[in-house]
């Protein structure tokens, strides 16, 4: 039967395993912090922007920075410059700094119960991100701590309004009491101008519609006018084109009348002129005619005179005829006349 060989406990033995135990753990070790440099891009090329912030609160050297979300790099380093501003190195892979814009921003996000994140938006612009002068605008996006701050510092200022309105509207209760009676009063007063107001519209819109009839009535009688002036105007045409031919035929006749009326005129100018000689000579004759008459007519009365005087003259004369009674009549003076 054979029998197991011992174990060898020997010194060299045991300082051989320790190395080996050794140089397993810094292998581990090594592989680990590879590991981890690698995960945190520690064998990526990197590059370096900056911004210039009023505070660096809730920053600290390995804050993450992300570009839409996802984590692109960290914080390097917080500098307070001379100016009391903080400038803030950040180190982000360069695959993603080539996306920069000149307009590119860095907005702080600090959200309830989990650390401060600088996220990162490219910007829009045409030109790129100068490499030489880095700097990317900073923002922040306030907490909730911070808006209830603000809203708190906005709000003590109108409530404190609001306190001294109510007490003021409380120390002048009785006037407003005084102010809704007179409104109600005034709202009632409106009501009823508002029922007169309607009821003269009723009347005014019976009175229109009364105008637009007697209105249409005219318009009949207007159109009615019409048709009788234009018939006057239709006869008074006539009537023009009648007196056009009568004046065409005047001036066809009217120079032979004129000059008929010259020679008319010129003998009443001839007979004007014989009756003026005629009258000038008898003139100059009739008054000696006139101055023998007398004489003549005087004897002749004489004349006449002695010979009714004288009897053989009157037995020379016939008797004068017998008056004869008119018939039916009953003239006094007629029977009081002689019969012979």
């Amino acid at each position: 039967m054979n029998t197991p060989a011992p174990f060898d406990t020997s010194p060299a033995l045991s300082r051989r395993l320790l190395w080996a135990v050794l140089l397993g753990g810094i292998a581990l070790a090594v592989a680990l912090a590879a590991a981890i440099a690698w995960r945190n891009g520690a064998f990526e090329r990197m590059t370096r922007v900056y911004v210039l912030a009023e505070s660096g609160a809730s920053l600290a050297p390995g804050t993450h920075v992300r570009m839409s979300g996802v984590r692109i790099g960290e914080v390097h380093s917080l500098t307070l410059q001379a100016d009391q501003k903080v400038r803030i190195d950040l180190r982000i892979q360069a695959v993603h700094a080539a996306a920069l814009r000149a307009d590119a921003q860095v907005l702080l996000v600090r959200e309830q119960l989990r650390p401060a994140v600088l996220e990162i938006k490219p910007g829009n612009a045409i030109e790129p991100l100068d490499m030489a002068a880095p700097q990317l605008a900073f923002h922040s996006r306030g907490t909730m701590t911070e808006m209830a701050d603000e809203l708190r510092g906005r709000l003590l200022p109108i409530l404190d309004d609001f306190k001294q309105l109510t007490g003021a509207l409380r120390a002048r209760q009785g006037d407003v009491q005084d102010v809704l009676q007179n409104a109600a009063t005034a709202s009632g007063e409106l009501a009823k101008a508002a029922a007169e107001m309607h009821a003269l519209a009723a009347a005014a819109r019976s009175q229109l519609n009364g105008i637009a009839q007697q209105a249409q009535g005219l318009l009949g009688q207007g159109q009615g006018l019409l048709g009788q002036g234009q018939q006057s105007v239709a006869k008074i045409s006539s009537l023009l084109d009648q007196v056009n031919a009568s004046l065409n035929v005047l001036n066809t006749g009217l120079p032979g009348l004129m000059a008929r009326s010259g020679e008319t005129l010129e003998n009443l100018n001839t007979v004007a002129r014989d009756m003026r000689a005629i009258t000038s000579t008898a003139a100059e004759v009739l008054p000696g005619v006139l101055r023998s008459t007398a004489p003549v007519m005087d004897d002749t009365r004489e004349l006449v005179q002695g010979l009714k005087g004288s009897w053989p003259a009157r037995a020379l004369l016939p008797a004068p005829p017998s008056a004869e009674l008119p018939i039916e009549s009953h003239d006094a003076q007629a029977l009081r006349s002689p019969l012979r």
